[in-house]
């Protein structure tokens, strides 16, 4: 135990496990803001020359662009609020986490109430339709990303037999 005050307690183990957390959401904050700029296209290209299927591909660009959508709402219903009277950079840490999570609540309920509707004109497109799918631009590994996928396994297996 490194602090404690009544039931409140700072450990070595929950430091640990609070920086790894933070570790890994930065790192699916930062890729998603890498992968922003991609279009849906380059994922089809990417997933298509690993041979997974074309709905992975487009599930994970609309997620990738789904993030940057959900934080502007988020933005915009604390201006909202702060129009309205409730300036939530005043008060006690409950009330801020009780707002917080209203406010996250019904921004997650907007978008997925979209993304129904979404869903649904995707079907009428016939986007699952079979048959074999073209492409405007098809690529092909070269030796440098062979050189980078195999560096990237090996740093990986290093940090996992490291981590251990």
């Amino acid at each position: 135990m490194i602090w404690s005050y009544g039931w409140f307690r700072i450990t070595s183990e929950g430091l640990v496990m609070g920086a790894q957390v933070v570790f890994r959401l930065s790192i699916i904050y930062l890729s998603a803001g890498l992968l922003i700029k991609l279009q849906f296209n380059d994922f089809r290209n990417a997933f298509a020359l690993i041979r997974l299927p074309e709905e992975l591909s487009f599930m994970v660009c609309f997620v990738i662009h789904f993030i940057p959508l959900l934080t502007h709402r988020f933005k915009d219903t604390v201006i909202l609020l702060r129009y309205r009277g409730l300036d939530i950079r005043h008060g006690s840490w409950m009330r801020k986490i009780k707002i917080y999570r209203i406010i996250a609540l019904s921004v997650l309920t907007g978008l997925l109430h979209n993304v129904h509707y979404q869903a649904i004109a995707l079907e009428l497109r016939g986007f699952r339709s079979p048959g074999h799918k073209t492409a405007r631009y098809r690529t092909d590994l070269v030796l440098l990303d062979w050189l980078v996928i195999t560096l990237l396994i090996l740093l990986g297996g290093l940090v996992g037999y490291l981590s251990r």
